[in-house]
């Protein structure tokens, strides 16, 4: 993908395949461990909210600064939706033995 995004740069007029591809991803999960994974729409719709506009980018400042936030935003999106994962699976899990002995 990053190949990719290096033929048809910022501004030429093609969305940032980098940014296609994560989003694809996103839409993956989803669908694959549909009905618990609706949080992975998240980084799907940031993903694809940073891909259109990289078509119209120009000027070297303004690719930069676009970069910063994409990469950013979709780290934290992709974050959020992992905690969202790990609070659902430690509320699956049976409490651990030690837990259930203090408590008596």
């Amino acid at each position: 993908m990053s190949r990719l995004d290096d033929v048809y740069e910022a501004g030429s007029g093609f969305p940032s395949a980098r940014f296609l591809f994560v989003a694809v991803v996103g839409l993956w999960f989803c669908v694959r461990l549909w009905p618990h994974s609706l949080h992975y729409l998240a980084p799907t719709i940031v993903a694809v909210g940073f891909a259109l506009p990289s078509a119209t980018l120009s000027g070297e400042h303004a690719t930069d600064f676009w970069e910063l936030k994409a990469y950013g935003t979709s780290l934290l999106a992709w974050t959020a939706a992992g905690i969202i994962d790990l609070m659902m699976l430690l509320k699956a899990l049976p409490q651990r033995p030690q837990e259930e002995a203090a408590d008596a």
